[in-house]
């Protein structure tokens, strides 16, 4: 069963525990290779939103300010 979260306001081990391995056989872009951008995103003050883009429209639809995914909000120093 997948767990989606709204949004993540701190990356800390439990969360890349619940991210899971860097992907499968077929590719590498597992949802904890997603988190580890994040992490790196944020410690550089940038906010990260991760969506489904299978799904037509949720860009969009999270500019409209809809929750479509999981927000990441940028760490500010």
């Amino acid at each position: 069963m997948k767990t989606f979260v709204d949004e993540v306001p701190e990356i800390n081990s439990a969360v890349e525990k619940l991210a899971g391995g860097a992907g499968t056989k077929l590719g590498t872009g597992g949802m904890f290779t997603k988190v580890q951008a994040a992490k790196f995103a944020t410690a550089k003050g940038v906010t990260m939103l991760i969506v489904n883009g299978a799904q037509v429209g949720n860009l969009r639809r999270a500019l409209n300010g809809e929750n479509v995914g999981t927000i990441f909000p940028a760490k500010i120093s």
